[in-house]
């Protein structure tokens, strides 16, 4: 992760193993001191922060007993899964299930569209057919998203348990 925002909440999730910075600061995680050349060769941003961090996230499975699933399918664009994430975990949603064939979560435009939401959200990736079926298994109410043929939002009855499609 790049910059001062995304190594912050990083840490709040005790992800970092490894700060590398061009500043002149000690830190509590091990760090690694660089110069302002190298920082500019390894770093994504044309015009690098002087801090990243090396950090680590365990795979995570799917959570029952949560309340809202969105279910992600095919989400190509990282720019839109990071802002997506993001808004998921404004709205209160608790747990991200993504398909495999999406954008990978790691993509480094996907983890600055989040702004550190990534390291929040509870995120797993597996194939949807399955995840919906675990889901029904354990009373959870799936619904579509679609254009053709759709309902508006406000004909369904909010349900304890409900999961979206989106894709």
């Amino acid at each position: 992760v790049e910059g001062y925002h995304l190594v912050e909440e990083a840490r709040k999730a005790g992800c970092i193993q490894t700060i590398l910075t061009t500043l002149d600061e000690s830190f509590m995680e091990d760090t690694l001191y660089i110069s302002q050349k190298v920082m500019e060769k390894i770093a994504f941003t044309k015009t690098p922060q002087p801090i990243m961090a090396v950090c680590t996230k365990k795979p995570q499975a799917i959570k029952f007993n949560q309340e809202r699933y969105l279910l992600l399918d095919n989400i190509q664009d990282p720019g839109n899964l990071g802002t997506i994430i993001r808004s998921s975990l404004a709205l209160g949603y608790d747990q991200i299930i993504m398909s495999p064939d999406s954008v990978d979560l790691y993509n480094d435009k996907v983890i600055r569209a989040t702004q550190g939401a990534l390291f929040q959200m509870p995120i797993c990736q597996m194939e949807l057919k399955k995840a919906i079926e675990l889901l029904h298994h354990h009373d959870v109410i799936v619904y579509g998203t679609s254009l053709h043929e759709a309902l508006p939002i406000s004909q369904y009855q909010p349900q304890k348990h409900m999961a979206f499609v989106l894709g």
